[in-house]
């Protein structure tokens, strides 16, 4: 045995892999460290000038690496495996939505007190002087549950024109990797462009659920990477607020209970909203500001787009059940029926009655 401590350093000789890589111009170096329990730790380096770098070169060092854990393992050690090497792009940075495009509080019906809620927080990102004199500290993060359809990422679009921010949202796809620690990185240079960030930014992890999901206690593969990637997102969001005051993290879900609730405890989501299927009142609500919404967008002379007939205290006792996004979906289909039947005819159709909005709904609920 070499005393601990020890490095002994010596260049790989003898195998088809190193001849390849001298072929290529790549000198390989083989290091050797020894800790105190007997452990050792081998590091391989092989150089090339970065102007040269090519495919054949990521080949050779590949080859290099398995040559060493076979030395290391045993011949038999690779056999009936098989492996995959690409060089993974890093993650795109989140683009930002312009101001302009996100929907207002304004138009947010039947969420009376969500609505108050987010006014409060908007005021605590526009007076920061006040806030600190106080020594108040306005909510890091929110998190928003309910039924899939009630509106929580537009209420979170909402927030961000509320407060003049920025709004960023991150989908599954820009953390979950196949790779062993891809997901975790990815995390990491989210939170590392957030704090970069210097326009208030509101950021969204949409259906926070599948990004992550609850950390259990199992000792399997599939949990530690589990609690990896979430143990990440607590480390990041302990540290967001100090470095960047400006970021808000907000995350919706439509299954709060497969959150793991040291995620999105107090000091990391300090508010915690229900945004429940509308009631008959906040249906009536949510009607009349879309129709008002389509007829300031779209009517104009000579063109009016809704008759005086129509009801929304009517047509929210027909819809009993249906979300927001419903009621958008049933004016929607109205409007492709109108546009259709005036392209189709050649002659302007009538506006919109409260006999196509009920034939709508009927629609809607026979699926």
């Amino acid at each position: 045995l070499r005393p601990t401590g020890h490095r002994r350093r010596e260049d790989l000789a003898g195998a088809a892999a190193l001849r390849e890589a001298a072929a290529h111009g790549l000198h390989p170096e083989v290091t050797y460290d020894e800790s105190p329990d007997g452990g050792r730790t081998v590091t391989l380096r092989a150089a090339v000038p970065g102007g040269e770098a090519g495919p054949t070169h990521l080949r050779a060092m590949v080859g290099l690496v398995l040559h060493v854990v076979r030395e290391l393992a045993g011949e038999g050690a690779l056999r009936d495996r098989s492996y995959s090497v690409g060089r993974r792009p890093a993650p795109a940075a989140v683009p930002a939505v312009p101001r302009t495009e996100a929907v207002t509080l304004d138009q947010v019906g039947g969420l009376a007190e969500v609505v108050a809620r987010f006014r409060e927080i908007a005021v605590s990102f526009r007076h920061p002087q006040v806030m600190a004199r106080w020594g108040a500290r306005r909510p890091q993060g929110i998190l928003m549950y309910g039924p899939p359809g009630t509106g929580k990422t537009m209420l979170a679009r909402a927030l961000a024109n509320e407060i003049g921010a920025d709004f960023r949202e991150i989908r599954t796809p820009q953390i979950l990797d196949k790779y062993l620690g891809g997901s975790e990185r990815n995390i990491k240079q989210i939170f590392r462009e957030a704090r970069r960030y210097r326009q208030p930014t509101v950021l969204l992890f949409d259906e926070f659920e599948s990004i992550i999901s609850y950390a259990g206690a199992g000792g399997d593969a599939a949990s530690q990477a589990v609690n990896a990637v979430a143990g990440i997102f607590k480390q990041e969001m302990n540290t967001l607020f100090e470095e960047n005051p400006d970021v808000i993290v907000v995350a919706t879900t439509n299954f709060p209970q497969r959150v793991d609730a040291s995620l999105i405890r107090s000091g990391r989501f300090d508010v915690k909203l229900a945004i429940p299927a509308p009631d008959e009142s906040g249906r009536a609500e949510i009607i009349t500001k879309m129709i008002r919404e389509l007829i300031a967008r779209h009517e104009g002379p000579g063109f009016r787009m809704f008759t005086a007939d129509v009801d929304p205290a009517e047509l929210a006792a027909l819809t009993a059940g249906l979300t927001g996004a419903d009621i958008r979906e049933v004016l929607r289909r109205v409007q492709l029926a109108k546009a259709m039947r005036e392209a189709t005819e050649g002659a302007p159709a009538g506006p919109i009655s409260q006999d196509d909005l009920r034939e709508a709904v009927a629609g809607l609920h026979r699926g």
